[in-house]
């Protein structure tokens, strides 16, 4: 779903700036972002329907914000988000490529521990290296090691035939839930594209704990990469990572 990737798009910004010392604009980005967490129907949809002034309408999205939206959804891309990559060293930018890896986590290896690509992170990970940092405890690099595996597993897109049939009984399993109104397949599943990346369901309950406890606990689950009250993404045992968020109605 484009709600998801340009909530993360605006985190790294965030977090770019916050490196770089910008006082105001991070928690503008992140406003933003908390925004598309929690809309019910894909970003694209709005524009669709009412352009960049829909955009416009949405909390914590102003005129400035709403056009960066507007340049991803037409051209998949934001010129700013690109330009402020260019700025970072290159080994944090290649870093932050791997799942659950931000800015701040990358700047921090790279300048504690003078790690320069995801190789020599890795190595570092399996040798226990980065408990040496503070706050870097086993789950970390546990986590660290299943987004980097998760990284080289999903470089080649799956056809949508082999996908389909996973997401339907996902899909299936999630609207019998108790509470649950909507649910939802998004993104390049949604729209019936050749190849998949992975996958992103959308549902709307009061009963979040539940929800998240079902879905991280499916028998397509392979791991769990991350948990949270509203959010939660794992890797399936097809290889391809699946993303869920969880909203009010």
């Amino acid at each position: 779903m484009n709600n998801i990737e340009l909530a993360k798009i605006f985190r790294n910004i965030a977090a770019i700036l916050q490196m770089k010392g910008v006082e105001w604009k991070p928690q503008a980005y992140r406003r933003a972002a908390r925004s598309l967490d929690a809309l019910q129907e894909d970003v694209a949809e709005v524009h669709r329907r009412s352009g960049l002034k829909g955009l416009e309408e949405i909390p914590g999205v102003g005129e400035a914000l709403a056009r960066k939206i507007e340049q991803y959804l037409t051209e998949g891309r934001i010129k700013e988000y690109e330009e402020l990559q260019k700025t970072i060293p290159k080994p944090v930018a290649e870093m932050m490529k791997i799942p659950g890896m931000g800015p701040k986590r990358a700047k921090l290896l790279y300048e504690k521990l003078k790690i320069r690509n995801i190789k020599e992170l890795e190595q570092a990970a399996k040798h226990h290296k980065l408990q040496a940092l503070r706050n870097f405890k086993q789950k970390i690099e546990e986590n660290i090691l299943k987004g980097i595996e998760l990284l080289r597993t999903t470089k080649e897109r799956t056809p949508i035939e082999e996908v389909l049939p996973v997401a339907d009984a996902i899909l299936k399993k999630l609207k019998i839930l108790r509470g649950v109104k909507h649910a939802y397949v998004g993104g390049s599943v949604r729209r019936k594209e050749p190849t998949i990346g992975d996958m992103d369901f959308l549902v709307t309950t009061k009963n979040h704990p539940a929800v998240i406890e079902t879905f991280v606990n499916m028998p397509q689950v392979k791991d769990v990469l991350a948990k949270g009250e509203t959010k939660a993404a794992v890797r399936l045992k097809n290889g391809m990572q699946s993303d869920l968020r969880v909203v009010p109605e």
